[in-house]
Formats: structure tokens, sequence, C-alpha cells
């Protein structure tokens, strides 16, 4: 890819956010990244986060509104996805770790605590590759169409 400010070729990705992807609400993409990093790196149920913006901040912002970002931010971010899914799919290594990890969600409100199973995969780039990737991917069932449907085994 060009970069934007000198128009040489990089290995790096640009893709430009900006207020107009995000809509006219509080959500810029600094506020998309803390949401994100909060929800996903730190493990940070929404409902939590909500308490903690609210008591260190000093705004209220509910728990759906969380979610409702966290989804927004994903359809921006698709592009970067599908270029680092590119990328692992056709390293030099030929080679992509997998792994699955269960999740129990609940499956109605709060109230009735009937859980279902769901799933987790993460596809991971060799430790030889120059560029390291992690992808998470999460499935509400386990089968085989899962995985078959990301293109794992891309040209067999």
């Amino acid at each position: 890819m060009k970069c934007p400010n000198c128009n040489k070729d990089t290995n790096k990705i640009y893709y430009p956010l900006n207020n107009d992807a995000l809509g006219s609400s509080i959500l810029t993409p600094s506020v998309g990244a803390y949401v994100l990093y909060n929800k996903y790196e730190l493990g940070i149920p929404f409902e939590h986060l909500s308490k903690h913006i609210s008591n260190s901040l000093g705004f209220s912002i509910s728990k759906q509104d969380l979610a409702n970002y966290a989804k927004k931010m994903s359809s921006v971010l698709k592009a970067v996805y599908e270029k680092m899914k590119d990328d692992l799919l056709n390293s030099k290594s030929k080679v992509i770790h997998s792994d699955e990890t269960t999740l129990v969600i609940s499956r109605k409100p709060e109230e009735d605590k009937n859980r279902k199973n769901s799933y987790v995969y993460i596809y991971n780039s060799s430790f030889y590759d120059e560029k390291q990737i992690r992808i998470y991917d999460f499935q509400e069932a386990r089968s085989i169409d899962s995985t078959t449907r990301w293109k794992v085994v891309k040209g067999l």
C-alpha cells in the first residue's frame, strides 16, 4: 500500500478513520478504541465498563450504547480485518495455528439461567512469519462449517 503522506510503498495498512464513518454521536475513533480495548483486551463486561465511565469520567453511558459502539467499530474496522485475514491466508510459511475455546453465554434474560455453549476460534500466524497476526472468530455452534466458511484451507 502507498503511504498517503509520502507516496512510498510500505507494508503498513493505511485506513483512515473519521467521524463521517462513525456518525454524529460521541463515538470518535479514540472512544471506539477505548471501548474495544477495555472489552476485548482487558475483558471488562459492558455493564462494568459503563459504571467505570460514569464514576471516573462523570457521564452516563448505558451498556447497550457500549455494545452498539463496539458493533459500529467492527463495521468500520472491516477493511483492516479483511487485510489481516488475507495476509494470514497468504503467509510465506503457509502455516496457520488454530484453537477453539468454549464460551458459556446466557441464551435468555438474566432471570433464566439456562446456558448454552458458544465457541471462540483463534487463527494465528506462524512464529516464523514476518507479520504476527492473531484473529478471533466467535461462533454460536461448533461445526466444521465455521472453519470452512473462514476458508482456512484455501485452495484445497
